[in-house]
């Protein structure tokens, strides 16, 4: 997210130009107001993920914005 809200930043600058179709952010935490300048910047569905190492896909987020375990993928300890 971190690394997303400065290319955003580059991109409100005109220095980057890119229009990606959607951004699928993991690795932390995705804070409300930055999705919101994401979502802005880029006109893109901003998704979040939550993974490890081992497994980069352990949940996803669905429509409703609510996270759901991909048990069919992974076995949880």
């Amino acid at each position: 997210a971190t690394a997303m809200e400065i290319l955003a930043e580059e991109q409100k600058a005109g220095r980057l130009n890119i229009q990606p179709v959607a951004i699928l952010l993991g690795g932390e935490k995705l804070y409300p107001n930055v999705r919101a300048k994401l979502e802005s910047v880029f006109q893109a569905r901003v998704l979040d993920l939550y993974g490890g190492t081992e497994a980069t896909a352990m949940t996803f987020e669905c429509e409703a914005g609510q996270f759901h375990v991909n048990t069919d993928w992974i076995i949880f300890e």
